[in-house]
């Protein structure tokens, strides 16, 4: 998962997905989302639930 912080062009996730998805399909794979939050402020409980809407429920 990747979290940036600006929209459009200057959120670097969007960018860094970008990139991986052409110079390295291979990691780029395992990417299951890409997400834009305030990092400036985003806490650690925040972060989990960011990740909880994308990620199958642990077993």
């Amino acid at each position: 998962m990747l979290i940036g912080h600006a929209t459009g062009t200057s959120n670097a996730a969007v960018f860094l997905s970008e990139y991986l998805k052409t110079h390295h399909p291979e990691t780029f794979q395992r990417v299951v989302a890409t997400e834009t939050a305030d990092l400036s402020a985003l806490t650690e409980p925040e972060i989990e639930e960011i990740a909880k809407k994308h990620l199958p429920p642990l077993v």
